[in-house]
């Protein structure tokens, strides 16, 4: 395994280990279930919502490879919830991963 992989591999266990302290198992099964793309994209193009027979795809991005960061001021809730109101069928979400982001 190259120095780089091996590097994402223990960032990402260690994201991992951090991430099961913040969000206990019994916290995540309590969440609400995740709609799946067809099923939202369908829901909105049936029920016309926004007015619109299309169903938008809204993309959360705090970074790209290409371009380096985006937003600094990056909330992924809050502008979850903004795309929502503004009639978004789907969130796209692109996480940071070590070794793959300018930010």
């Amino acid at each position: 395994m190259s120095d780089v992989l091996a590097k994402i591999c223990a960032d990402k266990l260690e994201h991992i280990a951090t991430s099961k302290v913040a969000n206990p198992t019994p916290d995540v099964n309590a969440a609400s279930p995740v709609r799946g793309f067809a099923a939202a994209l369908t829901e909105k193009v049936d029920s016309g919502g926004s007015g619109s027979k299309y169903g938008l795809i809204a993309e959360i991005k705090k970074a790209s490879p290409s371009k380096g960061l985006i937003r600094t001021d990056f909330d992924a809730p809050s502008i979850a919830k903004a795309y929502e109101s503004g009639g978004a069928a789907c969130l796209s979400v692109t996480i940071p991963i070590t070794g793959c982001s300018k930010a």
